[in-house]
Parts: C-alpha cells; structure tokens; sequence
C-alpha cells in the first residue's frame, strides 16, 4: 500500500512524471492499429512478416526503457536536492544514457516479441485482422481483451516480471554509471537478494492494474453480454483511459523498481559504514524504506558518505608514517628563516633532522629563483 500511496501523491504533485510513459502507449496504441487493420500482411512473406513485427517491438522498447530513463533522471535530480528539470533529464538520457538504453531495448525487445509470439500461438482465438476497425474493437484490443486465456494470461505475467526486473537495471547506468553488463548483472543480484520485495512488488502492482482497468472490462461485459450499447464517444473515451491506465500501470512498476534500487543503495552505504565502525551488518528490514521524492535526499546523504570516505582513504594513504616522514612533513611547513635558524643551530638538533632542513631550504631557495 505504501508504493501506491507513494505513487499516487507523486503523481499529484508531478505528473510531468507520466508523461513519457504516455507518449509511448500513443506510440504504442498507433502501430497496434496500424498492423491490425492497415498493414498489408498479404504482401509480405512470413519472414518479412516476423522482421516487421519484431522492429515494432524494438521501437516500444526503446521508447518504454527511454522513457523510464527519464523518471529515473528526474528522481535522481530531486534525491540530490536540485529542482527537477525535464529538459535535463531528456538531455542525460539521450546524450550520457542512450548506448545502454538501446542495447536494453534490443535485449528485452527479443525476450518480449518471443514471447508475445508465444502468446499468439495460444491464444484460443485467433482475428486475424478480421476484425471491423470500430472504436469498440480498438479499445478492446488495446486492453488486450480479445485474446483472454489462462495460458495468455500465464505469459503475460511472465513478462510483466521481466519488464519488472528490466526496470531495476535502469538505475544502474542511469545513476551509477554503470555499462550494460555491469548493469544487467546488478539488476539481476538486487531481484536475488530482495526477492520477497520483488513479489511483494510484483503483488501490489498486479493489483493496481486489476482495479484500473475493471472499468473498461465492465464496459466489454456489459457489451458482450447485454443489448446496451455504448456510442463511438464513450468508446474513444474509454480507449483514452485506457491510455492513463497502461502508463500508470507502468509508472507505479518503475517506481516500484526504482524505489527498490535506491532502498539496496541505503542498505549497502549502512553496510560500509558499519563495516568501518567495526559494527555488526544491519538486516535489510531495518533499514526505512525510501520514499522518492520526499524531504530526505537519500542519494545526496550516500554520496556524500562516499566522499568522506574517500577523503579518509586518502589521508590515510598519504599520511606520513615513520618518523623521518613526520618530520619531512613537518619542515615543510616552515618559513626559511626557520629552517635557517635549524642549520645555523645545529648542534641542537639530530643530523638527519638538519639534512632534512638544507634539503628543504635548497627547494625552496631555487623556486624562488626560477
């Protein structure tokens, strides 16, 4: 309930927020359209076929993963305590993003047409393209209601998970820099480390779904199973609800995954830290669950822990250790008239401590000439 609440009043206060997963259904909504009732199927092989249909995908794909770079963009600006910009987050996506985001959308591009292939073959039943273009049977179509089954239904929520799991690693290059590799690797051990979160996740999202699109399925019953009958404009506004529900759908399981990413992040910084300390690892559960975009600025305090702690490292390893060093150290820091006074008193101090002192004074002597 809480990814939902959280959801919800993030769309209130932004809902610049979906407008990149909506540009992507309209996308979407038009070459579904398209391909159903204007391509023409009949001039072209199966394998022709096959390519066209698999460049469609690959376009949703780009323009989904594109989009989902941009939240992430925008959530990072706010963790790190900047107003969040849309023009920026365009630019980072496409300038500092864009070679992981194609090489994601080729890869989930293929594991989803196969798998809608694999729903095709199925599908109980089978259109065709038969179908009049009406707006009814537009909208029915893009809520996927003519081609119910078990089996239908089994795989899609398989890809549903998948698309889950694609949506963690986008964090991964989009905030951490990270290359495609290391990125699929890091989704991919966040999913095995907080696989109960993941399902709860996956649980709570299945139900959002369920309950915005229960008005359109109540309009298709009702369509199917009575003599009431809905005019053109209830359907087209049913089809652009349809539009809302698919990128809400889809914006509460980016969040999901993104929440989840920045929720590791939190747990694996307490780690280092703790670590430092000499203190016991934390469990996972005790560590507050992120709320993007709220007053704490969760990115802003772990970057922070890692400079400091790097500054540390540093220190450390410049850090002069024998004696000899310290005072090196040490000599360096005086004036000249210092260390004049050191090598006319020589008798006072240690041979080596006078070396140190002329090697010094020598230094600077000649950098002042030059």
């Amino acid at each position: 309930m809480e990814t939902i609440n959280s959801a919800i009043n993030l769309f209130k206060r932004y809902p610049i927020l979906i407008f990149p997963l909506f540009i992507t259904w309209i996308i979407m909504a038009t070459g579904v359209i398209y391909f159903k009732w204007h391509f023409p199927w009949d001039n072209y092989s199966s394998s022709e076929q096959l390519v066209y249909g698999y460049f469609f995908f690959l376009t949703i794909s780009f323009s989904l993963i594109f989009s989902n770079s941009i939240l992430v963009e925008l959530i990072e600006q706010d963790e790190y305590g900047f107003k969040m910009s849309l023009s920026k987050a365009v630019y980072d996506s496409f300038f500092k993003n864009i070679w992981q985001i194609i090489k994601l959308a080729l890869l989930w591009s293929l594991t989803w047409y196969f798998l809608v292939l694999l729903k095709v073959m199925f599908s109980k039943k089978k259109n065709n393209g038969t179908q009049e273009e009406s707006a009814e049977n537009i909208a029915k179509t893009l809520a996927g209601a003519d081609s119910l089954s078990w089996s239908t239904f089994t795989i899609d929520m398989l890809i549903k998970a998948l698309r889950m799991a694609m949506f963690i690693m986008i964090p991964a290059f989009a905030w951490e820099k990270k290359g495609f590799v290391d990125s699929f690797k890091r989704g991919i051990s966040i999913v095995g480390y907080r696989t109960t979160n993941f399902i709860e996740g996956f649980i709570i999202t299945l139900g959002v779904q369920f309950i915005l699109y229960l008005p359109p399925s109540i309009m298709f019953f009702i369509s199917n199973k009575t003599k009431i009958q809905f005019n053109d404009i209830s359907w087209y506004l049913c089809i652009v609800y349809i539009g809302f529900a698919w990128s809400f759908t889809l914006y509460v399981e980016q969040l999901f995954g993104t929440e989840l990413f920045l929720w590791q992040k939190k747990y694996e910084n307490q780690c280092e830290i703790a670590n430092e300390n000499n203190m016991p690892l934390p469990e996972f559960s005790s560590i507050p669950k992120p709320f993007l975009l709220d007053e704490i600025n969760d990115l802003e305090t772990i970057e922070k822990t890692r400079i400091k702690k790097e500054t540390k490292k540093n220190k450390e390893v410049h850090k002069p250790k024998t004696r000899i060093e310290k005072m090196r150290l040490n000599f360096e820091n005086k004036s000249e008239d210092e260390l004049r006074n050191i090598i006319e008193n020589k008798n006072k101090y240690q041979k080596f401590a006078v070396e140190i002192a002329e090697s010094i004074l020598k230094n600077k002597t000649l950098g002042n000439t030059v």
